[in-house]
């Protein structure tokens, strides 16, 4: 299971009625979504039973899926919740859909949002001199490290465009350049303020952090076979 809250969305206390199992009763269960491998959208199944085997890893019981080879076919699908079903967060746990887009700020700045309202108004055009760019998404750490459930997960953040890099550049190229990426780790003593009502992620970087940037620039596949050189 890859899921930050597979208690509170894989288990299920099956439901009985009076020792007689409920488990094939058409509505019994909890409603999720699935999307199998093969298919673009998920359906509606009812999620019957769940129990947590290891720390990470889930046996659950569908509506429908008796058989193994019948659960042998939704390897590798997706089991979505619905936005109404989202868990009870603590004060220092975020989602992800609600980190991504939020603009990134050098710390300094959060004293001068406390002073000025009005700094929460200004446009895009017209950002301080602390701004560092948007939350692009979130890497998990062990994504990082190579080693499952290790390292500190991290924001991938979108830095503006630096004019000075593409003053070379004639505006196609300029266009068709992937913006520079940096990552901060989504630590406390890195990222002390998330202000997700106001839009803003205040961060107090190391020096040098910022200066750890990359690009995901697109790859050239070449398919077939050279012609023998002569």
């Amino acid at each position: 299971s890859e899921t930050d809250f597979g208690e509170e969305r894989l288990c299920v206390k099956e439901q009985t009625d009076g020792g007689i199992s409920k488990g094939g009763g058409k509505g019994v269960g909890v409603p999720r979504y699935m999307k199998p491998p093969n298919k673009l959208v998920p359906r509606e199944i009812r999620l019957l039973e769940g129990k947590l085997r290891l720390h990470d890893e889930y046996i659950i019981r569908l509506e429908g899926i008796g058989t193994r080879d019948a659960a042998l076919k939704l390897r590798g699908a997706v089991l979505f919740a619905r936005e109404e079903d989202r868990p009870t967060l603590d004060e220092d746990e975020f989602l992800v859909k609600d980190l991504v887009g939020l603009q990134v700020y050098h710390l300094d700045q959060r004293e001068i949002d406390m002073d000025n309202d009005d700094a929460f108004l200004r446009d895009e055009g017209e950002k301080s001199d602390y701004f560092v760019g948007i939350v692009g998404g979130i890497v998990i750490g062990e994504e990082i490290t190579g080693v499952k459930g290790l390292g500190n997960d991290a924001m991938e953040v979108i830095l503006p465009y630096d004019p000075r890099k593409l003053s070379n550049l004639n505006s196609n190229q300029q266009l068709a350049k992937s913006p520079d990426l940096v990552l901060i780790p989504f630590v406390p003593q890195i990222v002390p303020i998330v202000d997700v009502e106001r839009n803003r992620v205040y961060i107090d970087p190391p020096e040098g952090l910022l200066d750890l940037t990359y690009r995901n620039e697109p790859k050239t596949v070449i398919r077939g076979l050279l012609k023998p050189a002569t």
